[in-house]
């Protein structure tokens, strides 16, 4: 009889914790779907980033002057942090550093200098640059007279004999400032040509380390005209030259027609460029996976590279042609938000090029140059995170073989 007693009590208790656990159970479940269907995550949008922008035009200053130099920076988001790293090579940061606006001194020898800002938005980053000339500054004229005293009414003795003055000596020479050329000849031969393009006849071939004045450029920047330094006036190709003025403030030239050869010519002997090695792709291994999170892209480049040299990053859908991300990177990796990349086979690519005109649009053709050949295309797998996960079908495998796998944990 006592042991009834004792049992009816702890069964009541049990049936009480069951019912409680239950219930809490089911509020995490329901907090579960809610999270999962009602809260998703809002896409990363990456941030719009301008050019660099100077508060002196044209980008050329004179020694030690101070300017501002500034970025506009428009972000979808307000709560992720912005960094601002400016970096320069010559010169000095005298406010601002971290900031979208700096205060910069301009060093005191003449020559081009580069401002680099890198903006990083959460995860995400890129970088603007800009080249800066300092020019030595014009000598003024410097007056040699002098003020004459006005006579006073005193008489001279007539008696008296005048002095002849007699100069002491020549005044010391001034030390005249040599003027920085507009262009340098940077190779071993140029063609000085009568137009803008090697269908034009041959002028003179100079030679390197000719100094050059600009008077003039083509619509596209590729050719300028100059003066030799015979007086010569022709065109010569602006790749091979060390330009030290901004051809943003150059006017464009009336160019010759193209002439119209009454007989076959033969081509001068001009050589043909080669393309270098495509980089060697390292990871992700073809057929990689990647749910949530865009893989890091790493390649292996053993040769040196120019300041303006960057490896240009490419990546299209499985069936497309236009590239849904294209990017540059200053080293051989990558890593950023394929924003505009549904899920989906991927093929990705590498190849280097050159950066020929810094005063055009950064997406602008004509400014960059391929050094090299672009490398064999790899293929992995991407699902942003707020897409659903389907395990992709190797390219070129569309048969129902049963050779499907589970998808792998987030």
């Amino acid at each position: 009889m006592t042991d009834r007693k004792l049992t009816r009590p702890l069964g009541i208790s049990l049936g009480i914790l069951i019912a409680v656990m239950g219930i809490l159970s089911g509020a995490s479940l329901v907090k579960s779907i809610v999270a999962r269907f009602v809260f998703q995550p809002t896409p990363f949008q990456p941030a719009i980033v301008s050019d660099l922008s100077v508060s002196h035009s044209p980008d050329w200053l004179l020694p030690e002057q101070e300017v501002m130099i500034w970025v506009n920076v428009d972000v979808a988001n307000p709560e992720i942090p912005i960094d601002f790293r400016w970096s320069i090579k010559g010169g000095e940061i005298r406010r601002g550093q971290g900031t979208a606006k700096i205060t910069y001194k301009a060093p005191d020898t003449p020559g081009t200098y580069k401002v680099s800002l890198k903006v990083k938005y959460g995860d995400w980053y890129t970088e603007r640059a800009k080249l800066l000339f300092v020019v030595s500054p014009t000598p003024s004229p410097t007056s040699t007279s002098t003020d004459t005293p006005t006579p006073t009414n005193t008489p001279t003795p007539a008696d008296t004999p005048t002095p002849t003055l007699t100069p002491t000596g020549t005044p010391p020479p001034t030390d005249t400032p040599t003027p920085i050329p507009d262009a340098v000849v940077n190779a071993e031969a140029l063609n000085l040509r009568s137009g803008p393009g090697i269908v034009y006849d041959i002028l003179a071939v100079l030679k390197q380390g000719d100094s050059l004045k600009v008077r003039g450029r083509n619509l596209v920047g590729d050719w300028l005209k100059v003066i030799a330094p015979d007086g010569k006036e022709g065109w010569v190709a602006a790749s091979l030259l060390e330009i030290n003025l901004s051809l943003a403030g150059v006017a464009v030239a009336q160019v010759p027609p193209t002439p119209t050869p009454m007989h076959t010519p033969t081509p001068a002997v001009t050589p043909t460029p080669t393309l270098l090695p495509p980089p060697i792709l390292l990871e992700p291994e073809t057929g990689a996976a990647f749910l949530g999170e865009p893989p890091p892209l790493k390649w292996q480049w053993d040769r040196p590279r120019a300041p303006n040299e960057v490896f240009a990053v490419r990546v299209r859908r499985e069936g497309e042609t236009r590239l849904c991300h294209h990017d540059k990177a200053d080293k051989p990796e990558y890593k950023a938000s394929l924003s505009y990349c549904t899920a989906g086979t991927h093929y990705w690519s590498i190849a280097l090029i050159r950066d020929i005109a810094p005063w055009l649009p950064e997406n602008d053709l004509n400014r960059w140059e391929t050094l090299s050949e672009t490398s064999a295309e790899r293929w992995f797998y991407y699902v942003p995170a707020e897409e659903p996960w389907t395990w992709p079908t190797p390219p070129g495998d569309d048969d129902d073989d049963g050779d499907a796998k589970e998808p792998p944990e987030p």
